[in-house]
């Protein structure tokens, strides 16, 4: 998972509670990584401390990660996960972005990695996502709880769209604005 925003964050409890054998998390800062964390089966790369390429090798035995999902939405990043992808692995683009021209079809290729769209408004089998999620939560599957950092009244709303914008410094992942 390149990304610990929350789409990132919630992808990563979604890949935790499902088949997926072990999760390992790139993202900043601190605060969201230690979000999931407590989940068994994820670990995390802090990418403004530690050496991710050396990291991904040795979380994978050397062969690179089977999916690796980008929920960034940069040109970099979408880079870093054609280079962390095993061979003939998958890479789904969730962020949003306009990479037409920064691809690296060569890379592609070679590698014979399968690009997949992900737009997370979407529909699985006819059902819808957010359907999907509420139930799973309703159920007490996913948790959502540690995702919410902060809450403010809403006649604090300045403040609130100032600790959301501010991710680095207030180590906010989701900000409520509560009547």
């Amino acid at each position: 998972m390149i990304g610990s925003g929350p789409i990132g964050l919630a992808i990563t409890e979604m890949a935790s509670i499902s088949a997926a054998g072990s999760v390992l998390v790139l993202g900043r800062p601190a605060a969201a990584l230690q979000a999931v964390e407590r989940l068994g089966n994820v670990e995390t790369v802090n990418v403004a401390e530690d050496d991710v390429a050396e990291r991904v090798r040795t979380w994978s035995a050397g062969q690179g990660a089977d999916l690796v999902f980008e929920a960034v939405g940069g040109g970099a990043t979408i880079g870093q996960a054609l280079k962390i992808v095993r061979p003939g692995g998958r890479v789904g683009l969730v962020g949003a972005q306009s990479i037409a021209d920064q691809l690296a079809v060569g890379i592609v290729q070679h590698n014979e990695i399968s690009l997949v769209g992900c737009f997370c408004y979407g529909r699985s089998a006819m059902h819808s996502e957010f359907r999907i999620a509420l139930g799973l939560l309703a159920s007490g599957q996913l948790d959502a709880t540690p995702f919410i950092t902060h809450r403010f009244r809403l006649d604090d709303i300045a403040e609130a769209f100032a600790v959301a914008n501010g991710r680095d410094q207030y180590g906010s992942i989701k900000v409520l604005v509560e009547p």
